[in-house]
């Protein structure tokens, strides 16, 4: 009873509000700033075009850390049971789905046994291109490309172009920082 009841946390229900109010693809600067007003860690500058979905228990939304700049498209699901650490200059296409939860593997009658969970990290610059799918414990390195439909089981190192399922790197990429890589955000 107590779970079914977390779909009423006041921070839950409140997200649900600001997406009634700016319906996905409009008002995408409002939408952020009303996210931050709920409780979300999201760095200046982010733009949401959607509301994500967001799991986890009702204290999920405190595992998530959104840096400076980052844009995340409609449809992404963050899974929130672990911590979910996104940072400066990250771009999310259409339907991401971040997870940092699963199961151990139990009896035949009951296969998805225990929680586990395990903490992701998107690296600055990053893009994950539509449908990329990141599983619990992963981390993503700085200016990697995930391209659409990946699936990242394991680690990625910074700069490189990354497809397939499970996702492996296919291409270095140029490490060219921008003129302005010394000016800190603000």
């Amino acid at each position: 009873m107590r779970e079914e009841l977390a779909g009423y946390h006041p921070k839950l229900i409140y997200l649900r509000f600001v997406q009634w109010v700016c319906p996905h693809s409009t008002m995408q600067r409002v939408r952020t700033h009303l996210l931050r007003l709920g409780g979300l860690n999201i760095g200046s500058a982010s733009v949401f075009a959607d509301v994500p979905t967001f799991t986890g228990g009702v204290h999920a939304l405190n595992n998530l850390t959104v840096g400076i700049d980052c844009f995340f498209n409609v449809g992404c699901i963050f899974d929130l049971g672990d911590t979910l650490t996104i940072e400066n200059d990250v771009y999310f296409g259409h339907r991401v789905t971040i997870i940092t939860s699963s199961h151990e593997i139990g009896p035949e009658w009951h296969r998805a046994s225990d929680v586990t969970t395990a903490p992701v990290t998107i690296g600055e610059g990053v893009w994950l291109a539509a449908n990329v799918t990141v599983l619990p414990g992963v981390t993503i390195g700085r200016g990697t490309i995930v391209a659409a439909g990946a699936v990242v089981t394991k680690d990625l190192p910074a700069n490189v172009l990354a497809a397939g399922i499970p996702a492996k790197p296919i291409k270095d990429l140029p490490f060219d920082p921008p003129e302005h890589a010394d000016t800190p955000h603000e």
